[in-house]
């Protein structure tokens, strides 16, 4: 077997690899043996029936020896024209893995390298989706953004412990550290997930007694691993790890795919994302126990699944915001909106006509205000309801709709009283456009269950004048509305 995989709390093992060297000349090749986790590893090269090399190290040892970043523990070695052999004992409770490669020392440099930028990339694009939702968070108060940003930085822990960076960047002078590191990570990564899907597919609110099943889940097994590291329990917390892992990738399936059939929205992100990472785990979990082999896809499984999981849920994310985003645009249109007409209310109106206003006072141009009010509307809903009331409302609004510019401003001021804001329109012009509004008010059918009826309206126009309010402007055209009822109703009147 090219990479043996012998599983979890195997015996130490012997190999022995046998190199012929049939040129006339030393060669110098670079030994690496993989992967970091190996708690002992001692290599001896024998030449001619002598011992030309011996190297103990190990993740056990402080200082940790030889290990290499992105390569694994390297040996440089010479080996002389001939046979020779290479012994290697290894001892791990962990999962029993070894990878030999013997390469030139430029081939080693190549691969370094390639491992290097690859691991930079799946950081920086880990790290740079746990910024933004942490952004995120602190922007908008969003916890499960800021869940999955400690979801995803647990990842990176985990992927460092694992991989052997953490032991030669941060703790290589502590064993006692790296002896629970890894198991912490694997343990701390899925409960950290449990923490963020319980949040992201509303699980409280949903299903009550399934989130409690998931806290239970995502704080007992942080506790049984801290009983097992108090008792000095290396193997009992190496199959404690291993099993939440892989319990955990299940889980987030079957999370996932409850509240998609549940009609989460969302959901669907997140059983996609979870399918992902479940198939990317397997295959790294498989190879590493002996399952599966031990290549380069299998055992960076859990990253590329990993990767797609956080690429599907950022999507996931940017759709939450984006309903978000728009809900909230809805309920603003809403606060500003007449319901029943759908002009803008008082409030909206003002909101709106303050920018015309100014244009107008600023510049000097012209502007004018046209209100009014429907005659005689209180004896419309007393003799026929408040059924054809709304329709005469509604239908005066879509009148209003219908003659506008798309610069004026339109709303209900309240009752049975609509406002217009014209810019750019004169004194004159705004009579002659109320004008013809009287009209085309009085000439409407209204028709509303069998009942048909007429209406006519009332209309008061002001024009801006040199340093006035809009609040008296307004004013001015309702004053010239009540003059025009009490002149007879159905008429228009300008300001004076």
């Amino acid at each position: 077997d090219p990479v043996p995989g012998l599983g979890l709390g195997h015996r130490p093992v012997w190999a022995l690899l046998v190199v012929e060297n049939a040129s006339e000349e030393p060669v110098r090749r670079q030994l690496v043996i993989g992967p970091t986790w190996l708690d002992r590893l001692d290599v001896h090269l024998r030449h001619g029936g002598q011992f030309s090399g011996r190297w103990s190290t190990g993740d056990e040892i402080a200082g940790v020896p030889h290990l290499n970043e992105a390569l694994g523990y390297v040996f440089d070695s010479t080996f002389a024209p001939g046979r020779s052999e290479i012994l290697i004992r290894v001892e791990t409770p962990d999962p029993l893995v070894l990878e030999v490669r013997l390469l030139k020392p430029e081939a080693a440099e190549r691969v370094a390298r390639l491992e290097r930028y690859s691991y930079g990339f799946l950081y920086g694009f880990i790290f740079s989706l746990a910024t933004y939702n942490f952004v995120l968070f602190v922007g908008m108060g969003r916890w499960p953004s800021l869940y999955y940003a400690v979801y995803l930085l647990t990842f990176i822990g985990l992927n460092m412990a694992y991989t052997g960076r953490a032991l030669a960047w941060i703790w290589p002078e502590a064993p006692h550290v790296q002896r629970y590191a890894i198991l912490a990570f694997i343990v701390l990564t899925p409960c950290a997930g449990l923490r963020f899907a319980r949040e992201f597919l509303d699980l409280d609110q949903k299903t009550p007694r399934l989130a409690r099943a998931v806290v239970w889940s995502y704080w007992l097994a942080p506790l049984l691993l801290g009983v097992t590291v108090l008792a000095n329990q290396h193997a009992a917390a190496v199959w404690l790890a291993f099993s939440v892992m892989g319990i955990f990738v299940f889980a987030m399936v079957a999370l996932g795919a409850y509240s998609f059939n549940h009609g989460h929205r969302a959901a669907r992100y997140f059983l996609y994302g979870a399918l992902a990472s479940m198939v990317g785990m397997a295959m790294t979990l498989f190879s590493t126990w002996g399952f599966l082999p031990f290549t380069t896809l299998t055992y960076r499984g859990v990253e590329i699944g990993m990767m797609l999981d956080a690429t599907l849920l950022a999507l996931a994310l940017a759709d939450y915001v984006r309903r978000q985003s728009l809900e909230r645009e809805r309920a603003q249109r809403e606060a500003r909106m007449d319901v029943l007409t759908q002009l803008n209310n008082r409030r909206g109106f003002l909101e709106l006509a303050e920018a015309p206003y100014r244009t107008a006072a600023r510049h000097q141009r012209p502007l004018a205000v046209i209100v009014l009010d429907i005659d005689h509307f209180k004896a419309i809903n007393d003799q026929y309801g408040h059924a054809l009331g709304d329709a005469v409302l509604r239908d005066l609004g879509q009148t209003l709709l219908a003659t506008s510019r798309r610069s004026d401003v339109l709303g209900r001021w309240g009752g049975e009283e609509f406002v217009l804001l014209l810019p750019e329109t004169s004194l004159d012009e705004a009579e002659e456009l109320a004008e013809r509004l009287r009209q085309r008010v009085r000439e409407r059918v209204i028709v509303h269950e069998h009942t048909r009826v007429q209406v006519t309206a009332s209309f008061g126009v002001a024009g801006l004048g040199a340093d006035q309010k809009l609040e008296a402007l307004l004013e001015a055209a309702d004053r010239a509305m009540y003059a025009a009822k009490m002149a007879g109703r159905n008429r228009v009147l300008r300001a004076t």
